[in-house]
């Protein structure tokens, strides 16, 4: 629902975005797993993405955050996401605003949520954040507590500077993020380490009218964040990666974070950069196509992996202890439009971990680079 109303002003616009979804098996019944069938998450019901209120400049509400290109993580208006750069396509909270300088040149200052991830006892998500990865805490004991986090008290504040011409468009944003951890140990008596300041950088770029034919672009980006890596590991993907193979005898790793810190020590902040991009081609009125890509690098400095290496989050047989790796991704949709409004399409991703974990778990599985194929068909109707 998207209305607008002329004012002394100028426009007054508000937009409403809600879905409503079902997925096999996802359907909530009360008790525990037993010989019924298992315990359903919560994936079906309904969700709004986005919510905001556009006055004198102001955005008010859940809305794309101003640090992302205008594709997030779609530049091939792609059903599967694609990691190596922000992808808050459902919306965040924020605070923003901004001023028009003509000839399609803007600038934009924000205030977007920072709420934390947090875990459940058996160390399940309960909530999840588009901009707060997980702050790795050990105890005493060597385990990690995922959730190291002490709660916010500081937005993320965002500024972005954006072109928009025929040619396109060319965008350049920045983020500070705070980091607010918990105590050593979680034990109160313990104290807790200082705050830090992570912070991400990412520059898109647009390129339409090309030689190859009318319609078609190039969509790119690339990102890099230190101590704040949902900003390149981010939106509806997960923070733990796993790809097992040769029938679960190999396993591949890559584990994001915004950082580690142990006993009496500070916060190690994680690395991750990324880049990923598309070409979209139409071949006829009827006929288009997009081939997608990215790559991605999460990393650990000295001190995080040695925390690492004594903590549960390595299993205590593997000789090399590295929770980063690389992540690439590759993959094409073809869609066919019999009439207006009305589109099919299908699509192909292969996904692959270079994992940084050397050696064999206590289960005989051994570290080894995997992938995996990710393959889907859509019929979409707009009206």
């Amino acid at each position: 629902i998207d209305t607008r109303t002329a004012t002394e002003y100028g426009v007054v616009r508000t937009y409403f975005d809600v879905t409503f979804n079902w997925t096999t098996g996802s359907a909530v019944r009360a008790g525990v797993d037993d010989a019924s069938g298992p315990l359903g998450g919560n994936n079906t019901g309904v969700g709004v993405y986005y919510a905001f209120i556009q006055f004198a400049g102001f955005t008010m509400g859940k809305a794309i955050s101003q640090f992302s290109p205008p594709w997030t993580g779609y530049p091939g208006n792609n059903a599967s996401y694609l990691i190596g750069g922000p992808d808050d396509v459902t919306g965040i909270n924020q605070l923003a605003y901004t001023a028009q300088f003509g000839n399609g040149v803007s600038a934009a200052v924000s205030l977007e949520d920072s709420s934390g991830i947090y875990f459940n006892s058996a160390g399940m998500y309960t909530y999840n954040s588009y901009n707060r990865a997980p702050l790795y805490a050990l105890d005493a004991n060597g385990g990690i507590i995922n959730n190291g986090w002490a709660g916010s008290n500081i937005p993320d504040i965002v500024g972005q500077i954006r072109v928009d011409q025929a040619w396109g468009l060319f965008q350049v944003s920045a983020v500070a993020h705070n980091l607010h951890p918990s105590y050593y140990g979680g034990i109160p008596a313990n104290g807790a380490p200082s705050d830090a300041w992570g912070f991400a950088v990412t520059a898109g770029l647009s390129l339409k009218n090309l030689p190859t034919g009318a319609g078609d672009s190039i969509n790119f980006d690339v990102t890099y964040a230190d101590g704040a890596s949902r900003y390149v590991v981010g939106g509806v993907s997960p923070d733990t990666w796993t790809f097992a193979g040769n029938k679960g005898t190999t396993q591949a790793f890559l584990y994001s974070s915004d950082g580690v810190f142990g006993l009496n020590g500070g916060i190690e902040k994680t690395q991750a950069w990324g880049l990923r991009g598309a070409f979209n081609h139409n071949w006829d009125p009827y006929w288009s196509s997009s081939l997608f890509g990215s790559y991605t690098q999460v990393r650990y400095n000295n001190n995080a992996r040695a925390l690492a290496a004594v903590s549960t989050l390595c299993p205590v047989t593997i000789t090399t202890c590295n929770p980063g790796g690389n992540l690439w991704q590759i993959g094409t949709v073809l869609r066919w439009t019999p009439v207006k409004n009305l589109t099919f399409s299908g699509e192909v991703l292969y996904s692959y971990i270079e994992t940084l974990m050397v050696g064999r778990q206590s289960n005989g599985t051994i570290a080894k680079d995997n992938g995996t194929w990710t393959f889907g068909v859509r019929a979409q109707r707009v009206f």
